[in-house]
């Protein structure tokens, strides 16, 4: 029983961490498309609300929700230059931590995923996407685990329960009848092997 439920566990952290890993890249790609848009100066347009995601370059509807990107350029000590896009979320302090990064990081506690690239005036070029739609994927995703973990732990402790129950049955039903007997009632019937 310890056993299968420590391998559960294993296996659902490493899907876990799949299926995050998976999610967070195809935020990056989002990024890296809202990062390119900016700077041919296309802009990414939000889908009307009521409409279905239009299909992506592989022809598959995308599961992601397209957010109006936060779009900064800083100065090298995250001073705001310049501010386009969706609104500023960062604090001063935030932006002073994202001016001394470069790629792709998660800030703001986890709140907005950013790619962030060196511009070739000496400035930043900060994209940033809100992490609500992912922190809920994610969300949901351990409580489906968490749900079939116990389900599993709740089979698997049934099975050992049944298993034991049918395995003891002989030895209980002789350890009675040698009770018997020793209790004196010598003439009880001893049943077959």
């Amino acid at each position: 029983l310890l056993t299968i439920t420590v391998g559960f566990a294993g296996f659902g952290l490493y899907v876990e961490r799949i299926e995050s890993s998976s999610r967070l890249a195809d935020i990056d790609d989002e990024l890296a498309r809202a990062r390119a848009g900016t700077a041919t100066g296309q802009r990414p347009v939000a889908p009307d609300p009521g409409e279905p995601n239009p299909p992506d370059e592989a022809g598959a509807n995308s599961d992601l929700a397209v957010d109006q990107p936060v779009e900064l350029t800083l100065a090298a000590d995250g001073t705001i230059l310049r501010d386009t896009g969706a609104d500023n979320p960062f604090a001063p302090e935030e932006l002073a931590v994202l001016a001394t990064q470069r790629g792709t990081v998660t800030a703001d506690d986890g709140q907005y995923r950013a790619l962030i690239a060196a511009l070739p005036e000496g400035t930043l070029s900060v994209t940033a996407l809100p992490l609500d739609g992912f922190n809920a994927a994610v969300d949901d995703f351990r409580r489906a685990l968490l749900a079939g973990g116990l389900v599993v732990i709740a089979l698997e402790a049934l099975v050992v329960w049944l298993v034991a129950t049918t395995v003891s049955r002989p030895v209980v039903r002789m350890a009675g009848t040698a009770t018997r007997v020793a209790d004196g009632e010598l003439d009880t019937a001893v049943g077959p092997p």
